[in-house]
């Protein structure tokens, strides 16, 4: 059982001055072959003087918290180093993004989004290949996670590489409750009206099948009435289906929920900036993930293409990654030389690659998607 509470967390947070040390020091020469220079301090890293490169590039990325952290830890970094200016502008939702895409609207040269819209977007031709030999942090990606192994990217060809991950796992008020084994551990009613998860289908669909000992593949279809009885089941014990991942803070923080899913980033904020007297776990049963990706949208060439080739594989290089986890510890699929520290007790980090934590297979859930969303509401609305 994985496991982290306040006891045993550390918080490892960088200063200003050595993230953009670190990030000058480790990624630039990473990529110094790429970049045509000898690389060394901020001075050697790509540059639009060299007409090799655009001077501008816009970066489609989440919003909230999660955004102004990879900001911070990303892309200011990158715009110090670089004579490149990096817009950052928030993601208005997946489903969006993909129908602006397809309106040829989006405007932007690199997009940060999960691994459904990226299967989406492949399998409408709205991505476009990321060039291995202007990428070479690509091959840092852990087997399990290699764009040739996972069905979201449709063939051999890698048109994403994969950032964050992250498990939708057990979150629980440890002074109100004992350690849940398992889901149902929760749904019982000693907690009842005390328990909150999302509201959103695929993510607790997910959950729901993994609970019922299911696995988010072709199996599943044939074995969905296992979900809906579950999910009425839970219902009777819900507090609320919610809607946002600061509701949930919220719920926890006040007490109106003793237990439920949050994610473990979130998680950990609250039990080291506030903290709460919190607990995170992957129950034994398992839970359903999401990968965060990062793509070149159809139709950017030229300078801008390979400056968002740049700007990603600077990205994916191990002291960037380095600065965004010491602030934001989600999982990140990376065969690291020094595994940092903060994930020295990580409840996730063991289980990338195996069934405890399980992305949805995405033509599955494509193909269901619909479906299961009107069934999902009609049990939730009830």
């Amino acid at each position: 059982m994985s496991k982290h509470s306040k006891r045993s967390a550390t918080n490892t947070k960088a200063s200003r001055r050595e993230l953009l040390k670190a990030a000058a020091g480790g990624a630039t020469g990473s990529i110094a072959a790429l970049a045509g220079c000898s690389g060394g301090s901020s001075g050697g890293g790509a540059t639009a003087s060299s007409g090799e490169f655009s001077d501008k590039i816009t970066f489609m990325g989440w919003g909230g918290n999660f955004g102004d952290i990879v900001e911070k830890t990303l892309v200011d970094p990158f715009r110090e180093e670089h004579d490149i200016k990096v817009e950052y502008v928030p993601l208005p939702s997946p489903a969006k993004m993909l129908s602006k895409l397809q309106a040829g609207s989006l405007g932007v040269d690199v997009v940060s989004h999960w691994n459904y819209t990226l299967y989406q977007g492949v399998q409408q031709d709205l991505f476009q290949p990321i060039r291995e030999e202007n990428v070479p942090n690509l091959k840092n990606v852990i087997d399990g996670y290699k764009p040739s192994n996972v069905d979201y990217n449709p063939g051999d060809t890698p048109y994403h590489v994969p950032n964050t991950i992250g498990g939708n796992g057990l979150v629980y008020n440890e002074k109100e409750m004992d350690e849940p084994n398992t889901w149902d551990d929760l749904f019982t009613k000693e907690y009842s009206d005390q328990l909150s998860i999302p509201s959103w289908t695929a993510t607790s669909v997910g959950i729901i099948a993994k609970a019922a000992g299911l696995n988010l593949d072709e199996s599943l279809p044939k074995n969905i009435d296992k979900v809906w009885d579950k999910a009425q089941t839970w219902n009777q014990h819900m507090y609320d289906w919610w809607s946002s991942g600061q509701d949930m803070q919220n719920y926890l923080s006040n007490e109106s929920v003793y237990g439920g899913m949050l994610w473990y980033a979130r998680v950990y904020a609250l039990i080291n900036n506030q903290d709460e007297p919190l607990s995170y776990t992957i129950p034994e049963d398992g839970t359903s993930a999401w990968v965060e990706t990062y793509s070149i949208p159809k139709g950017v060439s030229g300078q801008k293409r390979k400056t968002a080739e740049y700007f990603i594989n600077w990205v994916y290089s191990e002291s960037a990654l380095r600065n965004l986890v010491n602030e934001m510890p989600y999982s990140i699929p990376y065969n690291w030389g020094e595994t940092p520290e903060v994930y020295d007790d990580h409840p996730e980090q063991k289980y990338l690659g195996t069934d405890r934590i399980e992305p949805w297979s995405s033509a599955v859930l494509e193909e269901h998607r619909q479906e299961w969303s009107t069934k999902f509401r009609q049990i939730t609305s009830s």
